[in-house]
């Protein structure tokens, strides 16, 4: 053992060694595109190619030093140098969350994509978070016209517009006059975090900051701060002191915020005296990487940084980013960024973040220039448009963008920090955010356009003024918040029509301070028409000085917030409708009409709720019928309010959809965080647990990416919930969990992952934790769990493929293992991963006997294009291996005797990686050859599991596989050859990434091939055509569709399913659900999404969903051969007969006994105590156990004998009686047999009874 913790640390040490430190991360390398799933489709975010950037719970060395390098890992090192961690100037404040110290960045080796090593990298239980390492852009918009460079400061219109360029007068921020209060001082800092600075430059030179501790040129790091020669600040893109600017748009910004005036060349900088710190972290390019921009974000804190300007920005967020513009808050840094050229409200990083100031841009118009972003993350706007300013090579220009929108604030701040060097970051942003002049612009701005002039005259610091409320308000609303501070006077708060309001209805008025309490309750929002509003919080204190906030809202009193926009409820049933009516004496009436755009509109069939004195507001408005409409057509919904001045408000729902196959109680709605996980197939699994006859509906649900924990949820099967047990904060993200009889009782366990550090959990039918064993540390995540009698003892094990490497190994290995019912693991095997970046369930292992002994064998995947066949028996390594040639192996094998000649052969399915590469399916037989006619389907690319099942009912097997590359779906023969009928035509909407169901659903006693078809929902709500509906849809063994009855002869079952690129859907299950006789269909949705016709044209409902339908065909397991993924409940992979697990005998208690001194036991007849399921009694074999003294035999007729050895024999002895079967089974009882001396046994007296009769 010594000698193998040598070799682990070795390892580790040359790996350090191996470090960036030595050799810095490519940062001039080219971009990669990274796609990542969004409700909305695929969205593409450009990142290095090899590198991720990864949060760590535990010192980066003590990580390193506990784990053997993955293959896959290039190298590491920390995001800051030694000497940038222990560098601390500024440093007064501490923090209890992850710091960018607790951040390094791994560069990756190239065979491995970014997301799988990002999936890799997250099972490591001491990663606290891992993101790849975004493109950020600078936020310059091109100049549209070239003005000559002529050195006049009346070209700076934003500075002081005089109505130059046919613009506005007083445009601007009024900066002369800000000037009569001050001009600046050169002890406050602005960190220019850009494309560097021009330090030659005339025009700023004399305000570049200057590190005194550092001598220029000498090559050395002078003052230990890990880095040579940063006189003006730091070059992140070569590594080096010398951060000039060669690309403009650094000097350019710098300029704004600082160059110097009075100098009698070019212009004048707001602050015209200001040290500017020089950080170059973009080079001509005009790119950078998140994890550049944050170590120049933590050069600037630790230098003295009063403000950061970041003109730049990435349209997603990065944790890393967040991290470090938190420390910036922490120490007291004022942050300032640009809020993005996209012409959107989309949210741009780092100006989204709470803790920064995110800027727009306006033009000399006093209105939004119409590249700048706009919406509820720009908090105030700024000139932005056709600015003057400093261009390297002592040149000057216009450049337009809400970089050059930011630094005006920038300066602003350092303007205004100069007059008061005492005042915090949180001081400076209410002065600016209240230093505005009102403008009117088309879309939300923030609180107004910088003027310079109001900030230079606040006197003195602010009161402080905050309230929040819901996007959405209605009926009465509390206003909690604060409005107080040291020179506090009054509040007042108002309400204003639209997102940008000229006139304000004062609501209250207070002159009593309030912290952290309620500022307003109960308003009443009647008097307020539908729509938006803008609240208003002014605080003011002694010196007549306000700090305004606001916030804009929807006000909606008359609403239906359920049903919505394409639901799928059961037909017939008597449907509530959940919304407001509020207010104005209103009176409504609700009404539905046929399709998508009824042209008649009825009121049958809706009954109104009664109503008192109060109007209801997320109430039930009524109640609809809709037993006498027609099922399995759209409707929409009407609601129609009248005040009491005749003013008519209307709300409709659209396309709902009346499923008459849908069972009662459901769908079962089930409610997801915003900040869910895409990579949820949330699987439900269906399985009589108690025995009772009735199936349960068991499901995972998934916590979301801000640590909600996970449930897992037992639903009985009428949809009510039978219970739930929380598994972890968001441990695992999803689940496909097991059932079965693993401890032989009789009821049925459920096995899931749950937990923190890799656990396999495992649940009683009632929800109960099973113990001694249990829960099993698997230092592993995302099992794929098979369960099956691998040696015939009459004890299930469970067999579990990680998914992804090992937590705490960090290898690149997956490992293959069995667990027992006691919950340990007797035997496992590492096995070798494959990366893809496909979303694909769960890989499981296949359970069957492909040699014909009496043990199972157990088939997975084993790397990127090779099976391995495992035995029990043979630890080590795989007693055979199977090998493709082509493509990859990212589903699950299946076992099936295809041709049925008694010997069963493995069946997969293979993905071509791109066009040029095939994929097919694959038949191996147990020595790991391909059979002939196979590979099948080359061309075809398969991400999920095909079926297997006698189709036309000649013997042989078929094989059927959906292909996500030409949506087709395939049934080929046992040689290879398709099936007449098949494959089934490319299906109008295309398939889900699903495997196929083959049952009789259709009640004419021949098979069918069930699948579901995501339809185009948005066609669906635009032009009501029915055939664009999603939903579950068969084929028949001809190819044709098939016409479910219980869903009025339509060709599909309905459901919601999300376009976009989450075509996927959890396993979907054929079962009886509720004893019936008939056989049932559950499924679930990952996410659901509400289409409409006007904007937003997609939204989330923030819910999943779980189905249960119905169907017209009696519930035959002969003609169910494959129910659900991997076949069955216990996920074997194996088509047949159900595989017979051996059960153990059974014995019946065996009566103690009790003689006298002298006496002998009463025979036994072991024939009346055993029996055994499995097998005749004659196969069965006793064995007695404990006999000390007493003498003991067992005849051929299973009679016990037992007698004393001698007729003075006093004592006692506990015997234990063993029965086994042929297959090793055994149960045990025990039984004692004592000998007392003057033991008297009680003695039995007849009675006498007599009986008369009547005569």
């Amino acid at each position: 053992m010594a000698s193998s913790a040598v070799v682990w640390v070795l390892t580790a040490s040359m790996w350090l060694d191996h470090s960036w430190a030595k050799e810095p991360p490519d940062t001039t390398a080219e971009w990669v595109s990274f796609v990542i799933s969004t409700t909305e489709g695929k969205k593409e975010i450009q990142t290095r190619p090899h590198q991720l950037l990864v949060c760590l719970a535990s010192p980066p060395v003590e990580w390193a030093l506990t784990k053997s390098k993955p293959s896959y890992i290039k190298n590491w090192n920390y995001l800051l140098p030694r000497q940038h961690r222990q560098f601390r100037p500024k440093s007064a404040y501490r923090r209890t969350k992850p710091s960018l110290d607790q951040w390094i960045i791994i560069e990756l080796n190239s065979e491995i994509s970014l997301k799988n090593a990002l999936k890799e990298i997250r099972k490591d239980s001491s990663v606290l978070n891992a993101e790849p390492n975004y493109q950020v852009m600078l936020a310059q918009q091109r100049p549209d016209e070239r003005i000559p460079n002529d050195f006049y400061f009346d070209r700076s219109w934003g500075l002081n517009n005089t109505g130059q360029f046919e613009g506005t007068e007083d445009a601007d921020i009024d900066l002369p006059e800000a000037w009569s209060l001050g001009v600046g001082s050169r002890d406050v800092r602005v960190a220019i975090i850009d494309t560097g600075i021009d330090f030659f430059h005339p025009d700023i030179k004399e305000n570049l900051w200057i590190n005194l501790k550092e001598i220029p040129g000498n090559g050395l790091d002078d003052d230990d701060n890990g880095y040579i020669d940063d006189v003006h600040g730091f070059d992140f893109v070569s590594d080096d002191g010398d951060p000039f600017d060669d690309q403009g748009h650094g000097t350019h910004v710098a300029g704004i915020v600082g160059a110097v005036a009075n100098n009698r060349r070019g212009t004048a900088g707001i602050c015209q005296e200001v040290s500017l710190i020089a950080i170059k972290s973009f080079g001509v390019s005009g790119s950078a990487d998140v994890a550049t921009v944050v170590k120049s974000m933590r050069y600037a804190i630790d230098h003295g940084t009063d403000i950061i300007n970041a003109s730049w920005g990435v349209d997603i967020r990065s944790e890393l980013m967040r991290t470090a513009v938190e420390e910036a808050a922490e120490a007291d840094v004022l942050f300032v960024a640009a809020g993005g050229n996209r012409q959107s409200e989309q949210l741009f990083y780092p100006a989204a973040f709470e803790n920064t100031i995110g800027v727009g841009a306006t033009d000399k118009n006093d209105q939004r220039s119409r590249f700048s972003n706009y919406g509820s993350f720009i908090d105030l706007a700024a000139p932005g448009q056709t600015i003057f300013s400093t261009l390297p090579d002592n040149r000057f220009g216009f450049l337009s963008g809400t970089s050059m929108a930011a630094p005006h604030v920038s300066g602003a701040a350092a303007l205004a920090l100069s007059r008061y060097p005492d005042w915090s970051a949180q001081d400076l942003t209410r002065m600016l955010l209240n230093a505005v002049d009102p403008i009117q612009p088309n879309k939300p701005m923030g609180s107004g356009r910088l003027n310079v002039w109001k900030a230079q005259q606040v006197v003195a610091r602010l009161p402080r003024g905050k309230f929040n409320l819901s996007e959405k308000v209605g009926a009465l609303i509390d206003f909690e918040g604060s409005a107080d501070g040291e020179n506090f006077s009054h509040y007042d708060l108002s309400v204003g029509q639209g997102a940008s309001p000229v006139d304000w209805l004062l609501l209250h008025h207070s002159d009593t301070p309030v912290t952290e309490s309620y500022l307003l309750t109960g308003f009443n929002t009647e008097s307020l028409e539908e729509g938006s509003y803008t609240f208003r919080l002014r605080v003011a204190d002694t010196f007549n000085q306000t700090n305004t906030v606001k916030q804009t809202v929807e006000v909606s009193n008359v609403e239906i917030s359920s049903p919505r926009n394409n639901d799928v409820l059961k037909a017939g049933k008597i449907i509530p409708i959940i919304g407001s009516v509020f207010g104005r004496s209103r009176t409504y009436k609700l009404e539905h009409g046929p399709g998508t755009s009824p042209s008649e509109w009825t009121a049958a069939g809706i009954q109104l709720t009664p109503q008192d004195e109060t109007l209801p507001f997320q109430d039930t408005l009524g109640i609809w019928d809709t037993s006498t409409l027609a099922p399995n057509m759209l409707y929409s919904l009407r609601l129609t309010a009248t005040d009491s001045t005749g003013n008519v408000s209307t709300e409709t729902v659209i396309a709902i959809h009346l499923e008459n196959a849908m069972k009662p109680n459901f769908p079962i709605h089930q409610s997801i965080g915003k900040e869910f996980s895409p990579d949820d197939w949330h699987s439900v699994v269906t399985e009589d647990l108690d025995r009772d006859g009735d199936d349960e509906i068991i499901v995972v649900e998934a916590g979301d990416l801000l640590g909600s924990p996970t449930f897992l949820h037992v639903y009985n099967h009428d949809g009510s919930l039978a219970w739930k047990h929380e598994l972890g904060d968001s441990v695992p993200f999803h689940d496909l969990p097991l059932t079965g009889d693993l401890d032989g009782d009789g009821f049925i366990e459920i096995f899931t992952e749950g937990g923190t550090g890799g656990f396999l959990m495992g649940f009683r039918h009632d929800g109960t934790l099973l113990t001694g064993g249990w829960p099993v540390k698997t230092s592993s995540r995302s099992l794929g769990k098979s369960m099956a009698d691998l040696d015939g003892d009459g004890s299930m094990e469970i067999i579990a493929l990680t998914h992804e490497s090992s937590i705490g190994s960090f290898t690149s290995n997956r490992k293959l293992m069995v667990i027992e019912s006691d919950g340990t693991i007797p035997i496992a095997w590492n096995l070798q991963t494959c990366n893809s970046d496909l979303d694909t369930m769960e890989l499981l292992p296949a359970i069957g006997n492909l040699d014909q002994d009496s043990d199972l064998e157990i088939v997975s995947v084993t790397g990127c294009n090779s099976i391995g066949i495992f035995d029990i028996k043979q630890p080590g390594a795989a007693k055979t291996n199977a090998y493709i040639n082509s493509g990859k192996l990212i589903t699950s094998p299946i076992i099936g005797d295809l041709d049925q000649d008694g010997v069963s052969e493995i069946i997969i399915a293979g993905n071509g990686t791109e066009d040029s590469v095939q994929g097919g399916i694959h038949v191996f037989n147990i020595f790991g050859e391909e059979l002939s006619g196979f590979p099948a389907l080359v061309d075809e690319h398969f991400d999920s599991s095909p079926a297997l099942a006698d189709l036309d009912g000649d013997g042989d097997l078929e094989i059927i596989a959906s292909s996500h590359r030409s949506n087709l779906i395939h049934a080929i023969h046992h040689h290879g050859f398709p099936m007449d009928g098949w494959p089934v035509g490319r299906v109008m909407d295309g398939l889900l990434r699903a495997t196929p169901l083959i049952a009789d659903v259709d009640g004419d006693a021949q098979l069918d091939v069930l699948l579901p078809s995501y339809g185009f929902t948005f066609s669906l709500i635009q032009e009501g055509d029915r055939r664009r509906t999603s939903g579950l849809k068969a084929w028949n063994i001809s190819g044709d569709p098939v016409y479910f009855r219980t869903a009025s002869g339509n060709d599909r079952l309905w459901m919601e399913l999300p376009g976009g690129n989450l075509l996927k859907i959890g396993p979907l299950t054929l079962t009886d659900l509720d004893g019936d006789g008939f056989l049932d269909v559950v499924g679930s949705t990952a996410i659901d999404l509400e289409y409409s016709s006007e904007a937003p044209l997609v939204s989330i409902k923030n819910r999943r969903s779980i189905y249960a339908w119905s169907l017209d065909a009696p519930y035959r397991e002969d003609l169910l051969p494959w129910a659900t993924y991997q076949k069955d409940a216990q996920r074997s992979g194996r088509f047949g007969k159900t595989i017979l697990i051996n059960q153990p005998p059974i014995i019946r208690p065996i009566l103690s006994q009790t003689v006298a001194q002298g006496s002998v036991f009463f025979p036994i007849n072991l024939l009346r105590f055993g029996s055994d399921p499995d097998h005749g009694n004659t196969d069965l074999t006793w064995s007695i156990d404990g006999v000390t003294d007493l003498q003991v035999t067992i005849d051929e007729n299973q009679i016990v004998s037992i007698s004393p050895p001698n007729a003075q024999w006093t004592g006692e002895e506990h015997l234990i009686f063993t029965l086994k079967d042929p297959s090793g089974a055994k149960a045990q009882k025990g039984a004692t047999f004592k000998v007392l001396a003057d033991y008297s046994p009680p003695e039995a007296n007849l009675d006498l009874a007599e009986t008369g009769e009547d005569t």
